[in-house]
Order: structure tokens, then sequence, then C-alpha cells
């Protein structure tokens, strides 16, 4: 993986080079994320994947159409307490896997957010692997693990 790359400041400069698998890393300024960052040693206190970048693959899944009609078709794989947003998976707010356009996550962060490429993308059978088991794991309503948290 490559070192992290400021992402707020530059993001439609960077958008079209993002490609699944990549990692979108967060931080906060809030108390819950100066604990994580105090108890980690970390600067950072989310991470997301990327799930999708266009309509081709996550419209086949799912035979979903609304993508193509969104200018901008990051599609992000979390494990998140934020409920504001449903779900693009399932359409539920659950804490817990969530898919979620990248913009809007962009939009509430409230600190820092980077992005961490692949030293080298991801193959089209290691993509499909790769969103299947993060499909699975949102359809499931897989929870949030706050005792790992």
């Amino acid at each position: 993986m490559e070192p992290p790359k400021p992402l707020t400041k530059n993001y439609a400069t960077v958008r079209d080079r993002i490609q699944p698998g990549d990692v979108i890393v967060f931080s906060g300024v809030d108390l819950p994320s100066t604990v994580i960052k105090v108890a980690t040693h970390s600067g950072y206190v989310h991470a997301a994947i990327i799930f999708s970048t266009g309509p081709d693959v996550w419209g086949q899944m799912n035979g979903l159409t609304s993508m193509e009609q969104r200018s901008d078709t990051l599609l992000i794989a979390e494990a998140h307490i934020d409920t504001r947003f449903p779900s693009v998976g399932s359409g539920q707010r659950t804490a817990g896997v969530q898919l979620q356009w990248l913009t809007n996550r962009l939009t509430c962060a409230q600190g820092p957010v980077w992005w961490a490429s692949l030293r080298e993308p991801l193959t089209t059978n290691q993509v499909s692997t790769l969103q299947q088991w993060l499909w699975d794991d949102e359809s499931q309503g897989t929870p949030n693990d706050f005792v790992q948290a």
C-alpha cells in the first residue's frame, strides 16, 4: 500500500485514480475520535475500502441503474455507527457494515481524510471476490464490532 495522501482538499484531482480495494482513512476532532487516537497511538480513527468506482460492476451485481445517473460513483464499504445515510445496498440505516457514497462521508467528515492506494491494482477476479464478500457482509447486516473497536 502506498502512503496515505490527503483527500479532502484534492478530491477532484485524484478521484479518477481511486480504484476498488484502495483504502480511505478518516481522522476526527471530537472526543470519541481523540480517545481512539490516544488508545491506538494513531492519527486515524476509521477506515473504509473502495467498493466500486462506477456503475459497471455494481449495476451487474444488483440490476440497479441509479448509479448511472450519479456524477460521482465512488462507493465505499465500511463498518460504521453513523446512520445518517441509509446503506446504498440494503437501504437500511444500521450500525455495522454499510455501502456509502464517498462524497457523503467526505461532506460529514469532522477531520482530515486520506486516500491510500494499493501498489498494484486488483485484478478483475480479485475485485469481483472483494465486492462479493463485502456485499454479503452488508446484505447479512453484519453489526459493528464494539468489543474490538
